[in-house]
């Protein structure tokens, strides 16, 4: 809490391990279980590390913690523990967290607790509030949307219905079509019964005279079965005839094919014997052939030369690549050279211009940087903006004057680093420069801005000094390369003089806002440090280092005769080289015309022995081929004799379908006879049967009419009987329909009501118009997109039951909250106002004894407060206004925001101004301390905590009020009816005669480098006698009233092992007042 140490081990004494602290606090002897003064000990190591001990045994920070708890110790309450880093942090509290505070240390536990919970309780209200506000609007909002949707609603439904009545209008169709069609049916039953009555009435009349007619009739149809029998004799005759002619002309084609099969084999026994011949003729040639025996010869030593010249000419082919290899590499070297040459003539072209010599300056400082410009330079097409080289290269300077300067300012990675105008070409030359080209010695910087944004003017105020301008307006160059020079080394904010300063001049210009200058030969940089104050100001001077890259230098003549020099060297170089080519040229000639000796030195030796070989190798084989052809003669004679057989066996085979085809004709004979008297028969049978005919006939014209008459009712008859059938087809047809739509009436609500309604003589007709009446309903009803509507209206209304429900469960927890928090506000609100009427009391009692005025009050802020006065609570807060409460609760000051409120100390320190807030600002730093410890004297006699502790709370204030507070601390404290605890005031000094009375002690803690050990001082020194110290100072003269000097103690406030902040050897007090 103290805040002077961010690690812990910085407590412990320089060149010590540990540190150990010791408190004793005093038993309360209301509590039975302490019998004695609890003492806790805490050992503090070097590495951070930390243990306690409480009675001698060791516990942990947690125990400790409510061991301090139980005293009502808040070591993190300013009220209670005030170092002196703290006080201006006292001073800025914001009310509401004063008022925290003070109920922690003045206040029961159950203020505290009373005070969470309304600020839980309000909190759970507003969120209540806020949520119901959203509820309400929302529920009004679909409300009002539910009744303008209701008439398409209502539309919707109406039109669902009648859709529904038009669809079971049209699913009950077969109904009225199967009454009719049953009805028709049974009409047309009844009507073929009749008339199949009437036709049988006139049968009977008619009878007798018909008699003879179908005795005719009988007849004719006797004589037409015998015409049809004839004829199918006649047809089969016929179909013999066609039988044995087929037969005839089949043993026909076989006996052309037994013929044809005889001169093929005639042709094949005279092709065979040929073929004797020929190969009689080869047996014989076989045989001389073998007689003649080829000419020995030894393949092993052809081979042998063979491979002697394959070897010779491997070995030539390996001094051609020998000599290809060596070739390429003296032709490398000569390129090499070459471009060697190329670049020198390009350096010594460039030493006579300016770019030039910028180039070879950036190449002797870094070769990496020079060919990543070189490279940029080829390049730039792959960027999407320019891409800007070294500044090195990029920039010079308007005048040679200030080189010196310029470039002391700038350091060498200022001049190396490409400039890019995006992220995307950072990126992209990143990668080419390291990825690709490996480069290292890179540095790419990002133009931030333009440079013409940078450029100003110079200060009157610098141009007194003797400055000349800032240090860009010497630089010329791309905007966005000196943009990247003023980024980093802020070139549009550093002026340039040619003289020096003087020593005012100096002090000025630590004083303004300028960072860094330069004045004659000297650089100057200075660095502030604002925590510290405005005086907290260091410099740092360096020389001018002399220009090496923006001068103007003539050029080096040596430099030029050297690159001359080596040019001719390599010249005379790449002259050998060529000399050398043209020689191996030569060689490589001649290693081809004897390859090319050897290659046909081998084919000559590979065609005599491939001849030689060819010949031994068929002279081998005339054995094999003699006794093939033997074998082929052999075959060929068989052959020959197996046609001979083949041809007699045909021969016969002729002679039998000759034979055969004879007998066939005769039968063919035999059927044409058969078939001409068959035929004479049915003809015969066919006169007969017409004259029969005509005979019916004749009998049928004398009884047309009888006929006609029988013939209609037999029409009329059939006709009834043919639409009977139809008629109850249909019926039937409708009828499964009928019993479809029965079945399914069940299963569909509303359709067995409708069907029952329906009329038993319901035409289709009738029907039909029904259901064109309840089209053109639907047709007039009309309602756009039905299906979002009535989804819409659903969900809506869903919504707004579900909001219902939410603002009923709402209102019963508001009612109850508003009953929770005036149950509790009614008890903690009383005890919190006498509280503060007490401190208040106390608090203007101790400004009114020293002539000033101060009050303490509580602000009950209220949910309608304006945003300034919420300011004045927190300063920190954001200005924002609870629209929920504003619109959902009424105002006029409730005092419902229990979050914020607050207390407001209010003090006058001068007749002429009015009580003003106490706050880090408006006051000065011995007012703050003054009402600091008024208010925590207020406290006094109303603090639950045993003791208080104040570190150098007089540091800030005058005398005379030191004097006042310190008499007011003593009255309060050690006065008669004084009450509260023990006050520890700790301070490195005191005024000269203060007064002091009884319960007051004085402990001064002396410390330092040189004094004695504890060792030291119990053996050797022996004990220190202070008051032997004080009797040689007052008789120095010193500290007697108030002539000469007195001693100023240092203040100290350490870790117990003398590592603490106070003078070296002084010595620092400590007075603790009260009991």
């Amino acid at each position: 809490h103290l805040g002077r140490a961010k690690e812990l081990g910085e407590f412990v004494k320089h060149g010590c391990r540990e540190a150990i602290i010791e408190i004793e606090l005093k038993a309360d002897p209301k509590r039975p279980e302490a019998r004695r003064n609890p003492v806790i000990r805490r050992t503090i190591k070097k590495d951070n590390k930390s243990n306690f001990e409480v009675y001698g045994k060791a516990c942990g920070t947690k125990k400790v913690q409510e061991l301090a708890r139980s005293f009502s110790i808040q070591i993190d309450n300013l009220c209670q523990f005030l170092p002196q880093d703290k006080v201006v942090e006292f001073a800025a509290m914001t009310p509401i967290e004063l008022l925290q505070s003070t109920l922690r240390a003045a206040a029961g536990p159950e203020m505290l607790q009373w005070h969470e919970n309304l600020k839980d309780l309000r909190a759970e209200q507003k969120q209540l509030l806020s949520s119901n506000k959203g509820d309400r609007e929302n529920l009004a909002n679909l409300e009002n949307r539910q009744q303008l949707a209701k008439v398409d609603y209502d539309n919707y439904n109406l039109l669902k219905d009648s859709r529904r009545r038009l669809g079971w209008m049209e699913r009950c169709r077969p109904l009225p079509k199967y009454n009719t069609a049953k009805r028709l049916a049974l009409e047309a039953k009844d009507k073929r019964k009749q008339l199949t009555l009437e036709l049988k009435k006139l049968r009977d009349q008619v009878a007798p005279a018909l008699k003879k007619v179908n005795e005719k009739e009988q007849y004719a149809r006797q004589v037409k079965a015998v015409v049809h029998h004839r004829k199918n004799e006649a047809e089969a005759a016929s179909k013999d005839v066609d039988r044995t002619r087929k037969e005839v002309d089949v043993i026909g084609q076989r006996i052309q094919e037994i013929e044809s099969s005889m001169e093929a084999e005639a042709k094949s026994r005279k092709s065979r014997r040929e073929d004797l011949k020929r190969t009689q003729l080869k047996i014989s040639t076989i045989e001389k052939q073998m007689e003649q025996q080829p000419e020995d010869f030894d393949p092993s030593a052809v081979n042998d030369q063979l491979r002697e010249l394959t070897r010779q000419g491997r070995e030539v082919e390996q001094a051609m690549r020998n000599a290809r290899e060596q070739a390429g590499t003296i032709r490398s070297s000569g390129e090499e050279k070459s471009r060697e040459t190329q670049a020198l003539e390009n350096r010594l072209e460039n030493l006579d211009t300016q770019s030039g010599q910028q180039e070879n300056k950036l190449q002797a400082v870094s070769r990496d940087t020079y060919q990543a410009w070189k490279w940029v330079q080829k390049n730039q097409t792959k960027f999407r903006q320019q891409v800007f080289g070294p500044a090195i290269v990029e920039c010079s300077l308007k005048d040679p004057k200030y080189a010196n300067a310029i470039e002391s300012i700038l350091q060498q990675n200022d001049f190396l680093a490409f400039t890019v105008q995006s992220r995307e070409d950072f990126i992209t030359l990143q990668k080419c420069l390291v990825n690709d080209l490996r480069l290292h010695d890179i540095s790419i910087k990002t133009c931030p801005r333009s440079g013409d944004s940078l450029k100003g003017p110079l200060p009157q105020e610098l141009r007194e000094f003797g400055f000349e301008g800032w240090a860009i307006d010497y630089l010329n160059g791309p905007d966005q390369v000196l943009a990247v020079l003023c980024d980093s080394k802020f070139l549009h904010r550093t002026p340039i003089s040619s003289r020096e300063i003087s020593e005012s001049q100096f002090t000025q210009m630590t004083q303004s806002s300028v960072n860094s200058w330069v004045a004659g030969n000297t650089m100057y940089r200075i660095t502030r440090r604002r925590e510290y104050g405005d005086s907290a100001v260091s410099t740092n001077t360096r020389a001018l280092k002399s220009a090496r890259f923006w001068t103007n230098q003539p050029v080096d003549q040596r430099q030029k005769t050297d690159l001359n020099n080596r040019i001719l060297e390599l010249k005379d170089d790449m002259q050998a080289i060529r000399d050398e080519l043209k020689k191996m040229q030569a060689q490589n000639g001649q290693h081809k015309e004897r390859l090319k000796d050897i290659e046909q030195e081998k084919q000559d030796l590979e065609r005599d022995k491939n001849e030689r070989q060819k010949a031994l190798t068929e002279f081998r084989a005339l054995p094999v081929k003699l006794e093939e052809q033997k074998q082929r003669l052999a075959s060929t004679q068989e052959s020959i004799d197996a046609i001979a057989r083949r041809h007699g066996e045909l021969a016969k085979e002729a002679e039998k379908e000759i034979f055969t085809k004879t007998e066939a004709a005769i039968e063919v004979v035999t059927a044409v006879s058969k078939l001409r008297e068959l035929q004479m028969a049915a003809l015969e049978a066919e006169l007969l049967h017409i004259e029969a005919v005509s005979d019916v006939e004749t009998l049928k014209e004398r009884n047309e009419d009888i006929t006609s008459t029988l013939k209609a009712k037999e029409a009329e008859e059939t006709t009834a009987i043919e639409e009977a059938a139809k008629l109850t087809k249909e019926a039937q047809a409708f009828a499964g329909e009928v019993r479809q739509l029965v079945s399914e009436k069940d299963s569909t609500p509303g359709l067995s009501d409708f069907m029952e309604s329906i009329r038993s003589d319901l035409t289709t007709d009738d029907l039909e118009a029904m259901i064109d009446s309840e089209t053109a309903k639907i047709e007039m009803t009309h309602v756009d997109n039905s299906r979002n509507i009535v989804k819409d209206y659903e969900d809506r209304q869903k919504r707004i039951d579900q909001i219902r429900n939410r603002l009923q469960a709402f209102h019963e927890r508001q009612s109850d909250l508003d009953h929770a928090i005036n149950e509790i506000r009614s008890l903690w609100e009383p005890e919190l106002d006498k509280l503060i009427k007490k401190i208040s009391d106390a608090f203007s009692d101790s400004f009114a004894r020293i002539g000033c005025a101060g009050e303490v009050a509580v602000y009950k802020a209220s949910a309608d407060d304006s945003p300034s006065q919420q300011d004045d609570l927190n300063p920190n807060r954001s200005r924002t206004i609870d629209n929920a409460e504003t619109s959902s609760e009424p105002t006029g000051g409730n005092g419902l925001d229990f979050a914020n409120w607050a207390l407001h100390i209010r003090v006058q320190f001068r007749e002429s101004e009015d009580l003003a807030l106490l706050d880090s600002h408006r006051q000065s730093g011995g007012e703050r301390a003054v009402s600091t410890i008024f208010y925590l004297m207020a406290l006094q006699s109303l603090s639950r905590a045993p003791f208080r502790v104040v570190d150098e709370i007089n540091q800030g204030m005058d005398p005379r009020n030191e004097r006042m507070v310190h008499g007011r601390l003593v009255d309060l404290a050690c006065g008669e009816g004084a009450t509260g605890g023990q006050y520890f005031l700790i301070t490195p000094k005191l005024l000269s005669n203060l007064r002091y009375t009884n319960g007051m002690k004085v402990l001064c803690i002396v410390s330092g480098e040189k004094m004695p050990s504890p060792e030291e001082v119990e053996g050797e020194v022996g004990r220190i006698d202070f008051g032997e110290w004080i009797g040689r100072a007052r008789a120095l003269g010193m500290g007697s009233g108030g002539r000469g000097k007195r001693i100023d103690s240092g203040a100290y406030f350490g870790d117990g092992n003398g590592n603490g902040n106070g003078l070296e050897d002084g010595v620092g007090s400590g007075v603790e007042v009260g009991a």
